[in-house]
Order: structure tokens, then C-alpha cells, then sequence
């Protein structure tokens, strides 16, 4: 499948460039986080939603390509975080993550929230955020 620019679309939503060398293949398990919502509500909505989590994993594949190593790239698109990334960038959602940013072969998630302008927390800053109490008893 081919969307008007010329990109190929990858099994479940997911688009990488077109001068990208091989693609691979997107992590079944977590493939439902594009199309989560799709099965509720007003069709026309749910399509607009799925455009925009792929115009983002097009963005997000693009920058990828473009700023690290082709086996670090198709380790990460391959991955369930590209999905993860793309989804919350598309959706205004926040990242909670263990993972901390870093610079060297891997592309790390913190990294590309960054890049996308998604706000990224640990699960720590998350917890105390939403103020959560653990509250212990017999």
C-alpha cells in the first residue's frame, strides 16, 4: 500500500521514507495502539486519528533515518517504542518511561519524545503528579 506522497506503508499503519533500505516489519503485539480506537464512534473521526498517528510514525521514521545508523534505525522502527512515540505525539498524550536520554547507537525514547515534542516522564514523576497514595493495611 502506497499513500499520496510516495511512501510505502508498513503492516499496520506504520510508514517509513521511501529511501530507507529495507523496512522492517512492526511488532504485531503492540500494532492495536494505532488503530485502538478504531471500532467506536463517529468512522470519519477514527480515520482522522489514524492520519495523524501516520503522518507522526512518518516524521518520527524520517528523523530516525536521518540521525542514526541504519541498524540502530530498523531496531527502533521495528520496535513497539516507535509505535508508542508516534501514537502520543499524534494524540497529545505523555510518555511514562525508565528510560533516560542518551547519545550513542540505540535511539532511546526519551530522544524521540524529545524530537517530536511529546512530554516524557518516569514513573516516579508520574506517580507524584497524580498525587497516587499507597495506602498499607491489614
Amino acid at each position: 500500500m502506497v499513500i499520496a506522497d510516495d511512501t510505502p506503508i508498513l503492516r499496520h499503519g506504520i510508514a517509513a521514507p521511501v529511501d530507507a533500505g529495507e523496512f522492517p516489519k512492526a511488532d504485531t503485539r503492540h500494532a492495536s495502539l494505532l488503530v485502538m480506537h478504531g471500532t467506536k464512534g463517529n468512522r470519519f473521526h477514527n480515520i482522522a486519528r489514524l492520519q495523524r498517528a501516520i503522518e507522526s510514525c512518518k516524521d518520527l521514521a524520517t528523523w530516525v533515518y536521518e540521525n542514526y545508523e541504519q541498524a540502530a534505525a530498523t531496531k527502533f522502527l521495528a520496535d513497539a517504542d516507535f509505535v508508542l512515540v508516534a501514537y502520543a505525539q499524534a494524540h497529545n498524550h505523555t510518555v511514562v518511561t525508565h528510560e533516560t536520554p542518551g547519545y550513542g547507537f540505540d535511539v532511546k525514547i526519551p530522544n524521540a519524545c524529545k524530537w517530536m515534542e511529546v512530554p516524557v516522564v518516569s514513573p516516579f514523576q508520574m506517580l507524584a503528579n497524580e498525587k497516587v497514595k499507597l495506602i498499607l493495611s491489614k
